[in-house]
């Protein structure tokens, strides 16, 4: 009997494990850095200048992929190590409706503008999150993202996670002289 389990699991297992698409891109992440970035123009508000692709960046992909992964959104505790600031949306979408069709459709294909507009959205609408998003010393700056879609019974779900960090422009804003450097250097380079 226990063998037929066994075989029985294997069997299947294959199945599960191909039954859904992770997706993860920077052309999201930087379309959503760029909305952002036309929201604080709006404003008369210094557009972000460096979209980080180091250190900051590689500890809002873990933010992101926790918190995609776990199914819980949940703020890191190590803001001021990484960052200043720290923002993020989740969205969850299910069902087998049309437009749910059409959702997972336009993300297979790479088509991210309704993720990222209700991003920022969500983080314009928050009071907190707002006062990060257009905070005029951080210019610095990256968004990660996370895609989960999963097939549902005639249907499928769809979870995003987005993250947003930040750094402020002046040294010395940062809690440590490591990242007081870390941020010279990038402002020194201009990327």
């Amino acid at each position: 009997m226990p063998m037929k389990v066994l075989c029985f699991t294997i069997a299947f297992l294959p199945c599960f494990a191909f039954s859904q698409d992770t997706i993860q891109s920077e052309l999201l992440d930087r379309l959503i850095w760029q909305k952002i970035n036309d929201y604080r123009a709006s404003l008369n508000i210094p557009k972000a200048t460096i979209f980080e692709r180091g250190l900051m960046r590689a500890f809002s992909r873990r933010v992101a992929n926790g918190n995609a992964l776990s199914g819980i959104s949940v703020h890191s505790d190590s803001v001021g190590y990484f960052c200043n600031t720290e923002c993020l949306f989740s969205l969850v979408s299910k069902g087998n409706t049309p437009n749910q069709f059409t959702l997972v459709d336009n993300l297979r294909k790479g088509d991210f503008r309704y993720l990222a507009d209700e991003a920022v959205k969500g983080w314009q609408n928050s009071p907190s999150h707002n006062r990060i998003i257009k905070g005029p010393d951080y210019t610095i700056s990256t968004v990660t993202t996370m895609i989960i879609i999963s097939p549902l019974d005639k249907g499928y779900s769809v979870r995003f996670e987005a993250s947003h960090h930040s750094l402020s422009n002046h040294i010395g804003a940062t809690f440590t002289d490591d990242m007081d450097a870390y941020v010279a250097a990038l402002i020194k380079r201009g990327y």
